[in-house]
């Protein structure tokens, strides 16, 4: 959707478009020759082990850490940060190497977009609602919880915050749609 309002902004018309359903299909899709480029989701790389300087931030290079700009490669794997994004999805099957040598990263647009939520119905109960959302909280900070919560194939959870529907409001503002009452 936000691909899709800047590149009407911008003039861009596609040729052809191939919807996947699916970013790990769209950069698959992409990979297998099935087109010219792809839009999926970006997380920002991890910094390389043992790496004291700042973190990764918003207006940073898309490929720190991973391309080496001087020598116009991959850094050495160990020297590497860790691949992140949606081409992290699928490097068990195309090579980490092959993904960052031949299919980067050129733009960001949207800024941070909110993404995955806990969201429940109205009129959903609250007590079982307060209960899913303390087992998710209370799994996410073990060891057990990490491994699938903060995987790179599933969601990047690291936590889980309490947000409102106010939180979408930069999404709705992006996309032209109003933002509600609340009272």
């Amino acid at each position: 959707m936000i691909p899709q309002l800047v590149f009407d902004a911008w003039g861009i018309v596609p040729s052809e478009k191939i919807f996947t359903n699916e970013h790990g299909a769209a950069i698959t899709a992409l990979v297998e020759g099935q087109g010219d480029f792809a839009t999926c989701y970006f997380s920002a790389p991890g910094a390389p082990d043992g790496w004291t300087g700042n973190p990764w931030a918003l207006g940073d290079d898309l490929e720190r850490w991973l391309w080496d700009p001087y020598n116009n490669a991959p850094y050495p794997a160990d020297l590497r940060g860790s691949l992140r994004d949606v081409r992290g999805s699928i490097d068990d099957i195309y090579g980490e190497d092959t993904l960052i040598s031949e299919y980067r990263c050129v733009a960001l647009i949207g800024g941070e977009i909110p993404n995955d939520c806990v969201a429940f119905a109205p009129g959903f109960p609250k007590d079982i609602e307060d209960a899913i959302v303390e087992a998710i909280k209370t799994h996410i900070a073990t060891p057990e919880g990490q491994a699938l919560w903060n995987d790179d194939k599933f969601y990047e959870w690291t936590e889980v915050a309490e947000i409102d529907d106010s939180y979408y409001d930069l999404l709705r503002t992006a996309i032209g749609q109003p933002i509600p009452d609340r009272d």
